[in-house]
């Protein structure tokens, strides 16, 4: 029987993750969009944000990624979105 807390695990929402990896090779901010679980803690959308770079990159570079790559900034939904509307 699934509890209350396997139930948030596969709940997904999509976000917008703004990244820097302070490295020589690529100094410039990185944007992922990506399905992620609604309760994931920072740490996991770090290792998600870590993920997507490896496959990006081919696992080229793998020790440096790990060590310099962080999430800045995360908000939900998609680049799209608004975060602020000043149209209102």
């Amino acid at each position: 029987m699934l509890t209350e807390q396997d139930m948030m695990r596969v709940q997904t929402h999509t976000l917008t993750l703004v990244c820097v990896a302070d490295t020589e090779s690529y100094p410039t901010p990185l944007v992922y969009t990506m399905e992620v679980p609604v309760n994931a803690s920072p740490e996991e959308l770090t290792e998600m944000a870590i993920q997507e770079r490896l496959e990006e990159t081919g696992g080229v570079g793998e020790q440096e990624i790990r060590e310099s790559l962080q999430v800045c900034l995360a908000w939900e939904g998609d680049p799209g979105s608004p975060v602020f509307d000043h149209r209102i």
